[in-house]
């Protein structure tokens, strides 16, 4: 039998159909086929570029974190180290492979406390940070750093953590520095203060030491003065007229403690032979201080048991005792104690008590001086006085010798003048010329004698006499004195300069006699010039009127210069120039008295200058009295 027989035409027809419907699915397959490729090409172009675009962030990333200046330390969520920089590597002196892949507790890099506080970002998912932390580098040097730890989470999932640290020493160096500073100049601000303290101590001490000749007193308040702001205790011993030493001062801001202390020093006295404190600081004449005190000196110190225990009771923790010297004299001791308030003395404490110690002896000794030349003021006042009574005496002798010179010599000398005058009477015209001119002699002998004892009396008058204080014109003077001299002056042809003189005070009696005697001189001793000139003029000083008289007569020697004011000192002869001597010492006389002075300059044959001052108004005494200031001039 034939196939065609076997396969009918349904069946044929069947099979057209699936293979149709093959056909149908091999294209719908192919076009899925084809549309999937599609598809896995772009997924696998997408996945390439986004793993090239990972791989370059990732180089950036690595790039960046290389040029940090921080460490940067990369874990996985295992907490084993993945990432190590270089800035990292450097810093704590390790290579990378020795390292990576290690776990964070494996790590010896931080010490175990902050290994426990970066394990926490692990645990708790949260960033910890630390400003000032330690790590440690391979050769075991601790590292200042400060870091932050933080989790690195991916699409919500926790998939490692990193640490960036940074190296703090720089900073903490600064900061160092800067405490230094801190500290140095809070040391400053203590020693400007600690400064002040000691000026103002030393100033109140200095103002205290000056205020009073009692040295006693003065050191019982520099002691008080310095509890408790310098030290608990204060106190001041000096030598006696013996040699022993004796207290003289203690301070202490509790009376009850200080009246202990005074009573056992009164049983327990300062020995010469003591080995510390002032006995051992007079005796030597040196300053010591004892920054903390032993027991051991406190035993030595002590005379008894007794002793030592009140030494002990008194808690004293150091102490400072220095010299009291003054010109080369060791007078005492100044001593200074810390106790309860548990401070110890230092350098800057001792100078400043060796500075107070100087002050003090200064003022000890200026009290002792000033004692000594009291006494002396005293004794010599009663000298003076008992000095004064015997030339009050002698003065008032002189006084009665002076009248009764006036009486006794003025008698016989006019019996001189009148049996010289009877005799010319009784003889006129039988006298020869020689006896008529020894009778000349003998009259003329007679006036000058009279004059002279006139002058003397008057000279002695002006030392006595009040001072009748006035304003006076001493140009109308010099005009009045001037009239009086006209008899002398008439025939003379004489060429005065006379100046502004203005006004005075002073008494014008007195004044009107020295310009006499000046201008008289002047022209007596121009009466050789055949062209005489006399100057009259004033000069202002800051404090006195000088007046002055000046001629171009016959002048004198400046080495004689010294007697021209001296009572009977002449320079020239009666013969050449007529006077008794005591009309330049009456000069000297009333312008002392005045409270001013007289001078004089010459050259001989070339004119003399006589000089006189007075004391301008303001400031003018007479008599040793305090003149008003003047009213115009």
């Amino acid at each position: 039998m034939s196939v065609n027989e076997l396969i009918s035409v349904s069946e044929i027809d069947l099979l057209r159909a699936e293979a149709a419907t093959l056909q149908q699915l091999m294209a719908v397959l192919e076009r899925t086929t084809l549309e999937q490729t599609r598809k896995l090409e772009d997924a696998i172009r997408d996945r390439t570029a986004a793993a090239e675009e990972l791989r370059r962030q990732l180089e950036v990333t690595r790039a960046l974190t290389e040029s940090m200046g921080e460490g940067v330390l990369a874990f996985g969520a295992d907490a084993r180290l993945s990432f190590f920089n270089t800035a990292a590597e450097q810093m704590l002196k390790v290579e990378v492979a020795s390292v990576r892949g290690r776990m964070l507790d494996e790590l010896s890099l931080a010490r175990p406390q902050t290994i426990a506080a970066i394990r926490r970002v692990f645990e708790a998912r949260t960033t910890i940070r630390s400003d000032d932390d330690l790590f440690l580098a391979a050769d075991g040097e601790a590292l200042p750093v400060s870091y932050t730890a933080s989790p690195i989470v991916s699409g919500g999932e926790f998939v490692g953590a990193v640490v960036v640290f940074h190296d703090i020493t720089a900073r903490k160096r600064a900061d160092e520095e800067r405490q230094k500073l801190l500290e140095v100049e809070r040391e400053a601000r203590v020693q400007a203060e600690r400064a002040r303290e000691t000026s103002r101590f030393l100033a109140e001490a200095g103002s205290v030491l000056v205020s009073s000749l009692d040295s006693s007193a003065t050191l019982e308040r520099v002691a008080r003065l310095a509890v408790p702001s310098f030290a608990d205790w204060s106190f001041v011993h000096l030598r006696d007229a013996s040699g022993a030493l004796r207290r003289v001062a203690v301070a202490h801001s509790d009376p009850e403690r200080e009246a202990l202390l005074r009573s056992v020093e009164d049983i327990y006295p300062p020995s010469a032979d003591d080995p510390y404190g002032p006995a051992k600081v007079t005796r030597t004449g040196v300053s010591e201080m004892v920054g903390v005190v032993a027991d051991r000196i406190l035993e030595e110190s002590a005379k008894d048991d007794a002793h030592l225990h009140q030494l002990r009771e008194f808690g004293f923790t150091s102490y400072i005792s220095v010299p009291l010297i003054a010109r080369t004299r060791t007078l005492g001791a100044m001593t200074f104690a810390m106790a309860e308030s548990g401070r110890h003395f230092g350098e800057s404490e001792l100078l400043l008590a060796q500075q107070l110690a100087d002050r003090a002896a200064l003022a000890i000794d200026n009290a002792r001086l000033f004692a000594e030349v009291e006494e002396a003021r005293r004794d010599l006042e009663q000298r003076v006085l008992a000095r004064t009574m015997q030339l009050q005496e002698a003065n008032r002798e002189l006084e009665s010798f002076s009248y009764s010179v006036s009486h006794d010599l003025r008698a016989p000398i006019r019996h001189i003048s009148g049996f010289v005058d009877l005799f010319r009477k009784r003889g006129a015209g039988s006298l020869d010329p020689a006896a008529a001119h020894y009778l000349d002699v003998i009259a003329d002998a007679a006036k000058q004698a009279g004059t002279l004892v006139d002058d003397l009396l008057a000279f002695s008058r002006m030392g006595r006499a009040e001072l009748a204080r006035q304003r006076v014109s001493m140009d109308a003077m010099v005009q009045e004195v001037l009239g009086q001299l006209q008899p002398e002056i008439a025939s003379r042809a004489i060429e005065w300069r006379i100046g502004q003189l203005g006004e005075v005070t002073g008494d014008a009696a007195m004044l009107r006699l020295v310009w006499r005697n000046l201008l008289s001189n002047a022209v007596k001793y121009t009466r050789t010039r055949e062209g005489a000139i006399i100057e009259v003029s004033r000069t202002e000083l800051d404090r006195e009127h000088v007046f002055c008289v000046r001629d171009n007569g016959v002048g004198f020697d400046m080495k004689y210069v010294g007697k021209l004011f001296g009572v009977f000192q002449r320079l020239h002869s009666a013969d050449q120039f007529e006077g008794t001597g005591i009309g330049l010492a009456n000069v000297r006389r009333i312008v002392g008295r005045h409270g001013g002075k007289a001078w004089a300059e010459g050259e001989v044959n070339r004119g003399a200058a006589f000089f006189f001052s007075l004391p301008r108004e303001s400031e003018e005494r007479i008599d040793g009295t305090q003149t008003h200031p003047a009213r115009g001039r």
